[in-house]
């Protein structure tokens, strides 16, 4: 064992203090940008799925932002264990109704393009 606890330590001994700082920084841009591209996502699905005739883009957005930013003030992630069950419950199911249309496309039309 090394005796370190995170990203931020490692570069703090490859490289001192600035390492460290670099490694924070890069975290940190790395996550935001992720955030940001998964709230685009999610606004895409949003209009692909008609959602846009009721509310904008941008009022998607803002939902987002409304439900993410408490999330984010959630520092113990066992207080989260019941949200990330539901998710994990969802992701299966999505999953399960994924591959049910599948199968049942391939028993119509077949294995063919």
């Amino acid at each position: 064992k090394t005796g370190l606890s995170g990203y931020g330590d490692i570069g703090e001994m490859a490289a001192g203090t600035i390492g460290k700082q670099a490694v924070h920084v890069s975290l940190v841009i790395s996550q935001f940008a992720t955030n940001v591209a998964y709230m685009i996502f999610i606004s895409q699905m949003a209009e692909s799925l008609g959602v846009l005739s009721f509310v904008s883009k941008s009022q998607v957005i803002m939902i987002q932002v409304a439900i993410l930013v408490p999330l984010c003030w959630i520092r113990d992630l066992h207080k989260m264990e019941f949200a990330i069950l539901g998710a994990d419950v969802l992701i299966i199911f999505g999953l399960g109704a994924v591959l049910w249309y599948v199968f049942q496309d391939l028993q119509v039309h077949g294995p063919d393009p």
